[in-house]
């Protein structure tokens, strides 16, 4: 009688310990989120305030000397790519058709993540339209939640 009553514990425990993982990586998961949003909007807001809007080769030489912090895109109001950090403008399709871009364009700035199955990641976009047509999208990778899941487990079972 002793073990089924000890062997009904040790399941009960295991179930909430499992529940508890789950919730507390979901909820350190969309803390990480949000931390990189926010980085995000930080990031755009100090790279736009620099740029200056009417001229393609300066804003280039301006933001080339944030390429080490964040991937920077500039897409004129048509959507054609003008400048990429990461990738050769002349391959990138056209960008009218995103998200973020979309937003920014009816709002003033714009929001999105979009995930990667192959790469385990979720990429965090944000961006900003400027009065000349200019958007100015700012994107950063990070773990989405099943790479989330996987590089946590182990620490919090511990």
């Amino acid at each position: 009688m002793k073990r089924r009553i000890y062997g009904h514990f040790i399941i009960i425990a295991l179930t909430i310990i499992a529940v508890l993982v789950v919730l507390l990586t979901g909820i350190f998961y969309n803390l990480s989120k949000n931390q990189v949003m926010d980085s995000l909007k930080v990031e755009a807001n100090m790279i736009s305030g620099s740029l200056i809007t009417d001229n393609l080769n300066q804003n280039i030489q301006v933001l080339d000397r944030y390429q080490d912090i964040v991937r920077i895109t500039l897409i004129d109001s048509d959507g054609t790519v003008l400048y990429d950090n990461e990738a050769d403008v002349n391959t990138m399709e056209n960008h009218l058709g995103r998200l973020e871009v979309m937003e920014a364009i009816a709002q003033g700035t714009g929001e999105a993540i979009r995930t990667s199955d192959t790469l385990n990641k979720d990429t965090f976009y944000y961006a900003v339209a400027f009065p000349n047509g200019y958007i100015l999208r700012v994107a950063r990778d990070a773990y989405n939640l099943r790479a989330f899941y996987q590089r946590t487990i182990v620490p919090i079972l511990l």
